[in-house]
């Protein structure tokens, strides 16, 4: 997440998820860049990869791999399971990796399905590795967002740089919505 930004490690960071204690904090800029969403992944031949409609109870019976706690994407499905009436502990965990890449592989490979960002399971989908799905009544829409300190954007070097990622950040994520927008549930 963006503990070391607060702590002073980093100039900024990009994150899809802010803490709501954090989101008034007076030392802190945050600037919303775009949308992402969590989606159900599961393997191309898993028998949700066929089913019309997926719900989050057929979901809490699958083997789930999950990001550690870490990632911003934990604790946004924390808080989307919370919203759609489920607990984490309620989750079928059956394994927890560190990076986007693991829990891709592990899904392609049959060990399980997951509850991941629309946009590190796109193009894994758009080769075949894997299936997104909707999850019926599953709350799922998260934000992306740049934060640094207030104090860092009073610099003008770092305030030009900061207009520079988020201008390139909002197209970024306008171009992939674009370019991705067919591969969604399939």
């Amino acid at each position: 997440m963006y503990s070391g930004r607060i702590n002073g490690v980093y100039d900024f960071a990009i994150v899809g998820d802010i803490l709501k204690d954090h989101l008034d904090s007076d030392r802190l800029y945050i600037e919303e860049i775009g949308d992402d969403s969590l989606v159900l992944i599961v393997p191309k031949d898993h028998p949700l990869a066929n089913k019309k409609i997926v719900t989050l109870e057929d979901v809490l019976k699958q083997p789930i791999i999950t990001l550690t706690d870490d990632y911003g994407i934990t604790t946004s499905l924390k808080k989307a399971l919370a919203a759609s009436g489920v607990r984490y502990e309620d989750l079928n965990i059956a394994y927890i990796v560190g990076d986007f890449f693991s829990q891709i592989n592990g899904v392609s490979n049959g060990m399980g399905v997951a509850i991941t960002s629309y946009i590190a399971a796109c193009r894994a989908c758009e080769v075949g590795l894997i299936k997104i799905k909707k999850s019926e009544g599953f709350r799922c829409d998260r934000k992306i967002f740049f934060v640094a300190t207030k104090l860092s954007m009073e610099s003008r070097r770092m305030r030009e740089y900061a207009d520079f990622i988020t201008s390139k950040g909002r197209q970024l994520f306008e171009d992939f919505q674009r370019q991705c927008e067919l591969v969604y549930y399939l």
